[in-house]
């Protein structure tokens, strides 16, 4: 199938549809010539791409958050930082 043709896109699990990825494209200033010959699965995947740097970016503040919590004490703050990392992670 076309994935031009189809109504939207598969974005990291999200559905995205064709009208939003045009319109992003053309508030990053991709004029309208571009859309047509990047396509919609070209942006839509590099959409995805910057959409995974972000949550890995995100995640590694929330290691550096549990990499502070050392003390026995602290373990609560660690876990839950920790489990804010792999949340993030898993995404998609």
């Amino acid at each position: 199938m076309d994935i031009c043709r189809r109504s939207s896109v598969a974005l990291e699990g999200a559905d995205v549809d064709r009208d939003t990825i045009i319109r992003l494209a053309r508030e990053a200033g991709f004029a309208d010539g571009m859309v047509s010959i990047v396509g919609i699965e070209g942006f839509a995947n590099f959409a995805a791409l910057v959409a995974a740097a972000e949550r890995e970016a995100c995640a590694k503040v929330c290691d550096g958050i549990s990499a502070n919590y050392v003390d026995a004490d602290e373990h609560g703050e660690r876990v839950a930082s920790e489990w804010c990392a792999e949340t993030i992670r898993s995404r998609k």
